[in-house]
């Protein structure tokens, strides 16, 4: 008797095996420590395996059988598949057929993982209105079926979201929601999550030291349950912080721990980030050469990955760098190319951030009425969205721009507010700034030694 072989049979059991252990490597990596490298080896391993299944899976006419494995292979990889897949080639396709399929057998707790798990690929391209949409359309279900748990991640991406369109107050009120959601049901993970978003805003309302606290909490969680991609984040969050305090030193030892961390892991995001923020740290060294060494590696990672808030980061940064060499021209090139990425991307304080640096470099060049358009047009946008600490530097450059020219009655109110922000924060730089506004007001002019801005650099590395 001839032995009967049924190829779909065949490819079915090889997709569940596939499957099942793109879902061991993500436990792997979720377990944390040394679990995460074993898991990311795993998956790389037998990636090419699993993404055949699943292109044959997606070739087939939906049925039962073959959604519901749709279904697992997109939960199998949430997290290490939103690590290491392309998001507009693989990443989204995957999550919008899944999406598909759990509409089609009316598995409505499928539907609302993968519209948050889709929010989050949009997000990662800057489509943030997209995301917004997609979180909301999550958000909505998971509440209707009780998923307490599914709730809180999902207001932790709508705050996430919020804080880049700019509305600061919007984010906190979704995070502060997320943490008590996570801490009422003891998932230590998101509230360490939800301790960084939150350390993410207070930081950029001013609130520098509030931040250092919910900084240094998540990473006290995230060192407990072993978990070194938050780990990595809170390391880059707390150095942001330290950053905007003047402490450089403190700041570069937490960026390149964060470095280390995410070149372990494979994230090249989380490496962009760190390349960006050790730039940053160097320029306030005064190290330009080194800085721009350090802005064009995360110029290229970002460009490699697809990162367009990233590139537009390293773009801004480059352009500040040379400014500070004496080449403005090819600052405002470089800052013209990111003030069109943050303006793509409705990125609200990439935009803010672009405008000052071209304002730096066109009053560089003796074009004060242009430098002038973007000052107000910079401080504008950080009153809209509530950053306090753009909306001090940008009272600053405003202030300084207008004593220079004799309006000293205009530039007092700028200047006053810039000082009064600092001694807030506790930044270094408050005493000094102070005496140049008490020569502006004595003098009735600009002292030619002071700085055009008590923050050298903007912080454009880790918005995140």
């Amino acid at each position: 008797m001839k032995l009967q072989i049924n190829p779909r049979a065949i490819r079915l059991r090889h997709a569940r095996h596939y499957i099942a252990v793109a879902r061991h490597a993500e436990q792997q990596y979720l377990a944390g420590g040394d679990n995460i490298a074993e898991g990311l080896v795993l998956f790389n391993r037998e990636r090419a395996n699993l993404d055949a299944a699943r292109r044959w899976l997606q070739s087939l006419a939906s049925d039962a059988e073959t959604d519901e494995l749709l279904i697992a292979d997109a939960d199998a990889t949430a997290h290490i598949g939103d690590l290491r897949n392309e998001k507009p080639l693989e990443r989204i396709p995957q999550l919008e057929i899944a999406l598909s399929s759990a509409k089609h057998i009316g598995r409505r707790d499928a539907v609302g993982r993968i519209l948050s798990n889709l929010g989050l690929a949009y997000f990662d391209l800057g489509e943030m209105h997209r995301a917004i949409e997609c979180f909301q359309q999550s958000l909505d279900l998971l509440r209707e079926l009780g998923d307490r748990q599914g709730e809180g991640s999902v207001l932790g991406n709508l705050g996430l979201t919020y804080f880049v369109l700019g509305d600061a107050h919007r984010a906190i009120e979704c995070h502060q929601q997320h943490l008590g959601v996570a801490q009422e049901l003891g998932d230590r993970r998101s509230e360490g999550s939800a301790l960084s978003n939150l350390g993410i805003v207070y930081r950029v309302l001013g609130d520098v030291r509030r931040a250092i606290e919910c900084h240094q909490q998540h990473l006290g969680v995230a060192q407990e349950i072993g978990d070194r991609r938050g780990e990595g984040n809170a390391l880059s969050n707390l150095g942001n912080a330290y950053y905007i305090l003047g402490d450089l030193h403190t700041a570069i030892e937490c960026y390149q721990r964060h470095l280390s961390v995410a070149q372990e892991l494979g994230d090249r995001r989380g490496e962009g980030n760190a390349l960006g923020n050790l730039g940053n740290a160097y320029a306030d060294l005064g190290e330009m050469r080194r800085a721009i060494t350090f802005y064009q590696q995360h110029l290229i990672v970002a460009q490699e990955i697809g990162d367009r808030r990233g590139e537009g980061n390293a773009l801004g940064n480059l352009g500040t760098a040379y400014f500070d060499l004496g080449d403005a021209p090819r600052a405002i090139t470089f800052s013209q190319q990111y003030l069109t990425i943050a303006r793509e991307m409705r990125d609200r304080m990439g935009e803010e951030i672009a405008l000052s640096n071209l304002g730096n470099a066109f009053y560089a060049l003796g074009d004060a009425h242009t430098a002038i358009e973007c000052y107000q047009q910079r401080l504008s946008i950080a009153r809209e969205i509530g950053d306090r600490r753009g909306e001090a530097m940008g009272s600053w450059d405003f202030g300084r721009v207008l004593a220079s020219r004799g309006r000293i009655a205009e530039a007092l109110p700028l200047l006053d507010m810039c000082v009064t922000f600092e001694h807030e924060i506790g930044h270094p730089n408050a005493e000094a700034d102070a005496a140049t506004v008490a020569y502006v007001r004595q003098r009735g002019t600009w002292p030619q030694q002071a700085p055009s801005s008590p923050f050298p650099t903007d912080l454009l590395g880790a918005i995140l």
